[in-house]
């Protein structure tokens, strides 16, 4: 009866690590293909501007444009014009001195506001490269 018990014990721990070997083996061969996979996308989204950092940025900027247009909208009705700048909402208290600012990493840079030619109030953001006229600009007319 011994013998039996500890053959039937080491049949368990056999069986436990043929299936053990067997897992670990089917986990690094998927484990090749998904990281191929994922550094594929990882390139395309990246050059897409798909990154889950650029998604932030791109949420943030959102954000900012709503809150900014419901400001001007409140400004134009309290004082029959459009303001002028950013500068002259800050100075009213409808928005934040850090509401004129994006942030991207370490990087703050202000947003340029003004009226356009229509005279229309518009933001513009030049971007996470910070260099005027390339595609990462974000301009919003109000």
């Amino acid at each position: 009866m011994r013998y039996f018990v500890f053959f039937v014990l080491i049949a368990i721990v056999a069986i436990w690590l043929i299936r053990r070997a067997h897992n670990e083996k089917e986990a690094e061969e998927a484990g090749k293909g998904e990281s191929l996979h994922d550094q594929i996308h990882e390139v395309t989204d990246y050059t897409t501007g798909k990154t889950p950092i650029n998604v932030g940025i791109q949420s943030q900027w959102r954000i900012r444009v709503v809150q900014i247009r419901r400001e001007v909208s409140n400004f134009e009705i309290m004082n029959g014009r459009t303001p002028r700048s950013l500068d002259e909402l800050v100075e009213e208290d409808r928005i934040g001195e850090q509401d004129m600012y994006m942030r991207y990493g370490n990087v703050k840079s202000k947003l340029i506001s003004g009226l356009n030619q229509d005279g229309q109030f518009f933001i513009k953001w030049i971007g996470m490269d910070r260099k005027e006229g390339t595609n990462d600009d974000r301009v919003e007319v109000f």
